[in-house]
């Protein structure tokens, strides 16, 4: 089941409950990748399965309780990196596992040193930086040994040089950080946030990230499984190939699908909202 909303209300002596049943779950044992699945789903039902509150994240726990250890759900996750020139593609491949908690949801600079790159910085924090001249095919870069946080940075080397440096492959990588005063970081222009998604565009409240316990950040798109066992979320490689879950969604339903029950009869008239049901209830 996809959501059971639960109201009761009490007017003028009147104990109604009022119950609507709008969503179901699906599991389908077949063995596919997120993709897939996807596909799958919004073929055969209306999506992944979305999860939206506490309420539901229960729910569809006790209906997965009888079915594979893990399977997909609708959730993914992404980095949405941009160079400050504009320059498309990343150079991020910072190779290790953090807290999911503290890096959902906020701006991130990258900053590297000598020996790594990249770090993931609060934009705030000052550093060094690097601007380049010329152009994104023929760079040439120079470090600014005065600390400055990531925007102050940004248009130092606007005003100064080209912008600051985008960092295209091997040894660009390697001609920047050599450039780093040595024991410090130095920013580059790369930025971005890192998020987590429903696959029907639905957003994914905070409640949900004390679900996860790290995240690889080398890669760069992954998608959400349950696990069972533990009732938590892992965000893994799309590419591998698992059960999922789907969910079906009717469109706005006809009022008699919603099920009231008053108790104790007094006169009464009211009209609500019942998930997406207009309810007319009336007695005299």
């Amino acid at each position: 089941m996809r959501r059971i909303l639960l109201a009761v209300l009490n007017l003028s002596g009147w104990l109604i409950f009022c119950t609507c049943l709008l969503y179901e779950y699906h599991y389908v044992s077949d063995q596919k990748n997120w993709t897939e699945a996807q596909n799958h789903c919004r073929q055969d039902y209306t999506d992944l399965a979305t999860i939206e509150n506490t309420t539901e994240l229960n729910q569809f726990i006790n209906v997965s309780s009888v079915y594979s250890i893990i399977f997909w759900t609708g959730l993914y996750s992404k980095f949405n990196w941009t160079w400050s020139d504009g320059y498309m593609e990343s150079e991020a491949d910072n190779r290790h596992t953090v807290s999911l908690k503290s890096y959902l949801g906020r701006h991130w600079c990258m900053s590297i040193s000598q020996f790594t790159y990249l770090h993931f910085d609060n934009c705030s924090a000052e550093y060094p930086f690097i601007c380049y001249n010329g152009t994104q095919q023929d760079p040439e870069f120079t470090c600014v040994n005065e600390s400055r946080n990531w925007f102050s940075a940004q248009s130092y080397c606007r005003e100064n040089f080209t912008d600051l440096a985008t960092v295209k492959n091997s040894i660009q990588k390697l001609k920047t950080q050599n450039l780093v005063p040595g024991g410090n970081r130095a920013w580059i222009g790369l930025n971005g946030y890192y998020d987590l998604y429903w696959s029907d565009g639905s957003s994914v409240e905070s409640f949900f990230w004390d679900r996860f316990h790290s995240i690889d950040l080398n890669i760069p798109m992954a998608c959400g499984l349950l696990n069972r066992l533990s009732n938590e979320f892992i965000l893994y490689p799309c590419y591998t190939t698992h059960p999922f879950m789907c969910d079906s969604r009717s469109p706005p339903s006809p009022a008699g699908e919603c099920y009231c029950f008053p108790v104790e009869q007094r006169a009464c008239e009211m009209k609500m909202l019942i998930g997406f049901v207009n309810v007319y209830l009336k007695n005299s």
